[in-house]
């Protein structure tokens, strides 16, 4: 069942299983929510800038997400969890959005996409460990273009998912883009789970 919109901040789904290539993931555990720590700065009073700051995004359905530093322009899907385990699209080249999850342009909580990785080379998602920190990551919505750099890129033992998923895809906290595909393939099974995460540039 969809989560309506306005309940996606308690959503009981625990652990996002990611079903890429030949196998999947799947864990049912109790869902926590991460809490937003507030801080605040003292100091001097802020100096308004001369240059007029880019309007923030509004949040809308992702339709198409862009990485150049690994040729990645691929179509985005709404994609919903079964039994806990949220599977990429079938077609390799395509990739799939939690739409449970935020969107794009939301204020807080991650944006999941998850995408295919084969060892034969065909996967949109291939490539995905080989991002740096700071590379950007466009992604098209329905209602405009949101704009993401690259923070961190972590391959991940697949048994630790269900303990990191809290963190790594809460709908509360900072807002994010958390991309995933499993990587490691030792010719039997892939062993390690690729997370990259990317926070809105500008």
């Amino acid at each position: 069942m969809t989560v309506p919109r306005s309940r996606r901040t308690t959503a009981a789904l625990a652990l996002i299983g990611l079903a890429l290539a030949a196998a999947g993931l799947g864990v049912a555990s109790p869902w926590r929510g991460d809490r937003a720590a507030s801080t605040h700065s003292r100091g001097a009073p802020a100096v308004a800038s001369s240059t007029p700051a880019a309007p923030p995004a509004l949040p809308g359905r992702p339709e198409r997400i862009e990485i150049p530093a690994i040729d990645v322009s691929a179509r985005v899907l709404p994609v919903a969890a079964v039994g806990s385990v949220l599977t990429p699209p079938d077609d390799v080249r395509l990739v799939g959005w939690w739409e449970d999850g935020a969107e794009p342009g939301d204020a807080r909580g991650a944006v999941l996409m998850t995408g295919h990785s084969y060892s034969r080379g065909d996967g949109v998602f291939d490539r995905l460990g080989e991002l740096l920190p700071g590379r950007p990551v466009r992604v098209v919505t329905d209602h405009g273009v949101v704009r993401y750099r690259v923070a961190s890129v972590t391959a991940h033992p697949r048994d630790r998912i269900a303990h990191l998923a809290p963190s790594l895809f809460s709908v509360t906290g900072g807002p994010r883009l958390v991309l995933t595909t499993c990587s490691g393939y030792d010719g039997e099974r892939y062993r390690t789970t690729t997370v990259v995460i990317a926070t809105p540039a500008g």
